[in-house]
């Protein structure tokens, strides 16, 4: 227990707490307008963003990190990464489902089969 409490203060000192509550990617795929403004996102805004983040990591990692902290800093460096990966996913599914809505509904052809049964108990 106080191992705990010594590692919750070594955070709070750090500066890490409590994660937001931030969308999952299940609520981003069900939620089309949540969808459509990730998909719209300035890929150059999000790239600068991405990135001053992980210099801002790198920076950390190379001058100021504690031995135990260079693999949870590497870490936070490819998942910030990855929200491009994951921004330009969410585009793309977005789009397929903006083409799906675009393309007409194929047109059934009637059944002569269910037309013949229909004539015939008339």
């Amino acid at each position: 227990m106080e191992s705990n409490q010594i590692l919750a203060k070594y955070l709070v000192e750090r500066g890490v707490n409590e994660p937001k509550v931030m969308p999952t990617r299940d609520k981003i795929l069900k939620d089309e307008n949540l969808l459509a403004m990730v998909a719209g996102l300035n890929l150059e805004a999000l790239k600068a963003l991405v990135q001053a983040r992980v210099d801002e990591a790198r920076e950390e990692l190379v001058m100021r990190a504690h031995p135990a902290e260079v693999f949870v800093l590497r870490q936070v460096m490819l998942e910030l990464t990855a929200v491009l990966d994951d921004q330009a996913s969410y585009a793309e599914e977005y789009t397929r489902r903006q083409q799906q809505k675009d393309q007409p509904a194929p047109e059934v052809a009637p059944n002569p089969e269910d037309s013949s049964v229909n004539q015939s108990s008339a």
